[in-house]
């Protein structure tokens, strides 16, 4: 398996992941698919190349089977943070270690990033396998959003979790 950072030649590709995943898991995404199905593909590409984030791609024999998104904040008083989002793994490559690896890759770049401290992430409540990864990574919960989401007539609870960065070598390492 191939963990690399994508870009634009790698819009459609993403895409496709991107929209199973919002179609598969409703429950776990702000975004949803009714919404991303219909926005053109330019807006894929721009996002990737965008600069501002970083969106990290596991290849499986040449083929995109999972990603990540690290978002860091760039407000003067918010650059300390970073937000992981768009965590999805194939559901036939899961238990690989994709996720685990995509999730290493991020935590890696946002030691890179010379003002974060912390990362944050939000997990659907009853996502037991999402929220086992991020605790074994070390994120921690510190609280919960009632009704973070709703689809149709049910909310969804959201736990809040964060990694506090350690700025030394012997932290990053680990990851």
């Amino acid at each position: 398996m191939l963990v690399k950072q994508l870009s634009g030649e790698y819009a459609e590709e993403y895409r496709e992941l991107r929209l199973k995943a919002l179609k598969e898991h409703p429950d776990a995404y702000s975004s949803s698919y009714e919404e991303k199905c219909t926005a053109p593909l330019q807006e894929t590409i721009d996002q990737l190349n965008s600069g501002s984030s970083y969106t990290f791609g596991a290849f499986k024999h040449k083929k995109l089977i999972g990603v990540v998104t690290l978002i860091p904040y760039y407000a003067l008083k918010l650059r300390h943070k970073a937000l992981i989002v768009a965590v999805y793994v194939n559901p036939m490559d899961r238990r690989g270690g994709a996720a685990g690896e995509l999730m290493r890759t991020a935590i890696r770049q946002a030691y890179q990033l010379e003002h974060v401290e912390q990362i944050l992430l939000t997990v659907a409540e009853g996502n037991a396998g999402a929220k086992g990864l991020y605790t074994s990574l070390g994120f921690k919960t510190y609280g919960v959003e009632k009704k973070a989401l709703k689809i149709k007539e049910n909310y969804i609870n959201e736990e809040y979790m964060l990694l506090e960065l350690k700025k030394n070598p012997i932290s990053c390492s680990k990851f």
